[in-house]
Parts: structure tokens; sequence; C-alpha cells
């Protein structure tokens, strides 16, 4: 999907053929209009919650002439019933959560979610373990200076219950190590001592700092082990 960034034609390329998406935040509509393009969508709702990025959008899928529904309302408020996948995308952990959880109701039609969180992804992916739903594919990206962890979530259990490493890092990506994964943790791992470094008192953010970086250098630790 040449029209598509690469983050959104990543999120593209999770959706199942022939599903109805719910496009919750959905800007200038750039996603569904290229899944109606390349014929992989039966039906689109896309929605914003604000009147300037809501004409825009408007205006986006009148140009385009695909029967995409468009809703101006607070995430899942006015979400059809046929709608069966779910698109969160580049927004903060604790919005998405707080989105689902307000009409959680509504998750029972739903097969397939797909989450793009800019922050606070355990808290999401813990979430989404407890309401019946698995990590059935990932994909952790760079675009520019940015990274994303997109993650596609289906329903139904996962086969165990996921470790709270798992949830905070992701269990494709501690099994997968893919390199641009790799390379974010480094980065992380540089900020978080440069900024321990910094801090002179021991108080409880610096012992909260010191489990994080341990965490880091375990994970950085076993790729390395694994190459030797």
């Amino acid at each position: 999907m040449k029209t598509l960034s690469k983050r959104l034609s990543a999120i593209a390329a999770f959706v199942e053929q022939d599903a109805i998406i719910g496009d919750i935040g959905s800007d200038h509509c750039a996603l569904p209009i290229a899944l109606f393009k390349e014929g992989r969508i039966r039906g689109a709702f896309a929605v914003e919650n604000k009147k300037g990025p809501y004409t825009r959008m408007k205006k986006a899928i009148d140009e385009s002439s695909y029967p995409i529904q468009s809703s101006l309302s607070s995430g899942l408020d006015e979400l059809p019933k046929e709608v069966d996948t779910l698109i969160l995308a580049g927004l903060g952990g604790p919005l998405i959560v707080e989105i689902l959880s307000k009409n959680k109701d509504k998750l029972q039609n739903i097969k397939t979610i797909l989450i793009d969180a800019h922050n606070d992804r355990a808290l999401v992916n813990d979430f989404l373990e407890k309401n019946g739903f698995h990590i059935a594919d990932n994909v952790f990206l760079a675009e520019g200076n940015i990274s994303y962890d997109i993650m596609k979530w289906n329903k139904g259990k996962p086969l165990r219950p996921y470790t709270e490493l798992e949830k905070e890092f992701g269990p494709l990506n501690l099994k997968r190590r893919p390199k641009e994964w790799l390379s974010s943790l480094r980065k992380s791992l540089q900020e978080k001592e440069r900024i321990f470094s910094l801090l002179k008192e021991e108080n409880q953010k610096k012992a909260v700092l010191e489990k994080e970086i341990e965490t880091l250098k375990g994970i950085l630790y076993e790729n390395e082990k694994s190459y030797s």
C-alpha cells in the first residue's frame, strides 16, 4: 500500500480479508480508504472526537467515494455491532484502556484488536489478556526517529498467562528479538543509565530505575549469549 506510511502499512497488513473495521482516531481516514482501495475490507467505521479533525476526516471520506461510516463521538460510544476489527493507533496506553473499558460490552462482537500504543504498553496488554484476547502477531519497526510496537490481538485466551516481562515487552518481541527492537532497548538502557548517574539520593525513583536497568541488561545479555 504505497499511499500509507510504514507504520500504517504494518497495521494494514494485520487486517483480515473482508473485515469490517472500526478506526478509532482515524485522522484523515487514510487507513480505511487504502484498505477499501485494495479490496481488503467489507466495511469501515471511522471515529474522531473533535470537530476539526472530524471535518477533515469527513472531507477525505466524501472525496474517496467509499462507503465509510463516520462519527463525531468518543471512542466506541457509537460503534456499530457489525464491526469485528478495532484499530487503536497512535494513542497512549491509558487512553486506549479507558476507551475499551468504557464500552467493554462492545468487545463481545470484536474478533481482532490492532494496537499501536505510544506508552504504557504493559497496561494495555494486561487489560486485553484479562478481557479474553491473546497476542496473535506483533511487528516492531522504526520510522524516522520514532519506534512503533504494533500488536495484533485476537479473541481467545492465551495458551498460558503472560508473564510480567511479556506484558512489558511483548512475548513475540522477546522470542523473535527483531533488530529494531534490540536497538530501541539499547537506546533506552543508555538513557536510563544516564539519568541514574545523575540521581544522588537513594529513593524510590532511583530504586525503580535501577530495576528497569537490570531488566534491560538481562534481555540484552540473553540476546548476546544466544549468538555467542
